[in-house]
């Protein structure tokens, strides 16, 4: 199961998306992305993931330190 939060930005609302189990963000879309099959929620990954996406785009950030469990083939997460 994955939960989903959304966040505005300057690229249009991105769908952040984390295994709560883990507590690690899998993805993050773009608006023009189709939606994941995802319940809506929040967890310590997303509150941390909005924090310093908001930062970013404010200009006061330029790294980030996040627990990341990517998700896809072996070859879609080697990309």
């Amino acid at each position: 199961m994955m939960i989903v939060t959304t966040l505005r930005s300057p690229l249009g609302e991105l769908s952040l998306y984390a295994d709560p189990d883990a507590n690690a963000i899998v993805g993050i879309a773009l608006p023009a992305q189709p939606a994941r099959d995802a319940t809506r929620g929040s967890c310590d990954a997303l509150a941390r993931a909005c924090t310093q996406l908001a930062e970013y785009f404010a200009g006061a950030r330029v790294a980030f330190d996040l627990p990341l469990a990517p998700v896809g083939t072996a070859f879609q997460r080697r990309v």
